[in-house]
């Protein structure tokens, strides 16, 4: 090596040297990097614990949503069981029956469609399936709430009335067709063990009767001896069918017979016309123009 490339060797040494001491951080500017670090070191923490605080919190959620869940749940159960409490105190046996869901089932032939409702386990509707409305509609002779028919009476000094409770329907079809003999549909308003009321709906083809039957079963342990007598309550609004409406009102109204006498009735125009029997009678209707509703019992009211 010459003296020329040592000296060159010892320039580029130099050179080297010195841009690192001009270029080494000052006291100030290590201690900032060192403070800077630490602020990043202390940011790192704090988002590490913001993530096991939410972590933490989102369990506590989970956990409150189930023990939510759980208190709703146990509260409904606890006002369910207050209620049926308060339905047994006001009706005693029947209180049970007073909870339920309303259902619907269906009894027919060629010649009507009777819809009966579990609430009450009264006729919801009657179609006519060979006749239609003026406007080319099935025609039903009452539908839903413009038809009310159920027994009022007391059983344990408390007044019952079958249409507020829920009947069982027997059997495991909800749509009988009598095609081809009679069909019948029981539904039963149990009062406990071995106590009920059954409904019997009875329809055989080709046939516009409709046979219905009220059995007590182990009520006689409900009912009272000095009770003689049981109320029977039939309201129907009855819709319009035909095009002419003042003809149609015209000839609607209430029909009966007195037993072994002859048909009376209350006056069609009149909306407020009322009559007080205190005789026995045979059958009672709500005739419209063309088509009536009869209740016709095998001896009388």
């Amino acid at each position: 090596m010459d003296r020329n490339q040592i000296i060159g060797i010892l320039l580029i040494a130099a050179i080297l040297i010195g841009y690192m001491v001009f270029t080494a951080p000052s006291k100030e500017e290590i201690e900032a990097a060192r403070q800077e670090q630490l602020r990043q070191d202390s940011i790192s923490k704090v988002e590490e614990e913001i993530a096991k605080q939410k972590a933490l919190e989102l369990s506590t959620l989970e956990n409150d949503s189930v023990s939510r869940d759980q208190f709703i749940a146990n509260d409904s159960t606890i006002a369910d069981s207050m209620r049926q409490d308060q339905l047994i105190e006001k009706f005693a046996s029947f209180g049970e029956s007073a909870i339920g869901e309303n259902k619907f089932v269906t009894i027919e032939n060629d010649l009507l469609k009777l819809t009966i409702s579990t609430k009450g386990g009264r006729p919801y509707s009657v179609q006519l399936k060979n006749y239609q409305t003026h406007d080319s509609l099935p025609l039903v002779l009452f539908n839903g709430d413009e038809n009310e028919f159920g027994m009022t009476f007391f059983a344990e000094n408390r007044k019952i009335s079958t249409n507020e409770f829920f009947f069982e329907p027997m059997g495991s079809s909800s749509s009988i067709v009598a095609n081809k003999s009679k069909e019948s549909l029981s539904l039963r308003l149990r009062a406990g063990e071995g106590k009920y009321i059954e409904y019997t709906y009875t329809i055989v083809p080709g046939s516009y009767l409709l046979d219905f039957d009220i059995h007590f079963v182990g009520m006689d342990q409900l009912i009272s001896k000095n009770n003689s007598y049981i109320d029977l309550n039939w309201y129907v609004n009855m819709p319009g069918l035909e095009k002419g409406k003042t003809w149609e009102n015209q000839y609607s109204g209430i029909f009966y017979k007195h037993f072994q006498d002859e048909v009376d009735w209350l006056t069609e125009t009149s909306a407020s016309d009322k009559e007080s029997i205190s005789t026995k009678v045979k059958w009672i209707a709500f005739k419209q123009q063309f088509f009536s509703s009869i209740i016709l019992p095998r001896m009388y009211f």
